[in-house]
């Protein structure tokens, strides 16, 4: 009953997600438009369930193996129809790919897999929770000082500016959590 309810809701949000731009209701960024369509609960209620249901799924039918083949399909696949199919992917649309290649990856064991057990990569992997709660702060205060500053460089140095300072940052939060976590 849950899978038709999830599936269910799944299916009115992204009808309401793609059509509400559509009938002029969209206002364009920084309206009550935008705020409503992007970051109402509701809307995100989906990608939640269909995380909690695909966790479930993986968890009864995991079988490790080989699957290199398929993450890559997976993520070329992901990528075309991110350049070429213009819907509106925000409120859960990507779980038809990203469902199936979280679940490809979880269960591979080949050369991709071991590729990102890399150090490097694994340590991205543990600052990306910090990354996502950060960066819209960083990216705010980053244009503030810059601005303040007076400079006025390019929007890909201004982009490589913040993503340095965003890596530092969520760094810096993850080690501090970490040091807080021993001593309590």
């Amino acid at each position: 009953m849950i899978w038709v309810a999830a599936i269910g809701l799944w299916l009115i949000t992204q009808v309401f997600s793609n059509l509400y731009p559509v009938y002029g209701a969209y206002e364009g960024p920084h309206t009550k438009s935008h705020e409503f369509l992007y970051y109402f609960p509701l809307w995100h209620l989906n990608e939640f369930l269909i995380g909690n249901l695909a966790g479930i799924f993986f968890v009864r039918n995991y079988r490790q193996k080989n699957y290199d083949r398929q993450v890559i399909v997976l993520f070329l696949l992901i990528l075309v129809t991110l350049m070429f199919v213009p819907l509106f992917y925000h409120n859960g649309l990507m779980a038809l790919l990203f469902v199936p290649a979280i679940f490809v990856i979880s269960a591979n064991n080949g050369w991709v897999t071991r590729f990102f057990s890399l150090k490097p990569l694994e340590y991205l992997g543990e600052i990306s929770y910090g990354i996502y709660i950060t960066h819209i702060p960083v990216l705010y205060l980053v244009r503030a000082f810059l601005e303040w500053q007076q400079y006025t460089f390019s929007i890909d140095i201004v982009f490589v500016i913040y993503i340095i300072v965003m890596l530092l940052s969520s760094a810096f939060f993850i080690s501090l959590s970490k040091s807080r976590c021993v001593i309590f």
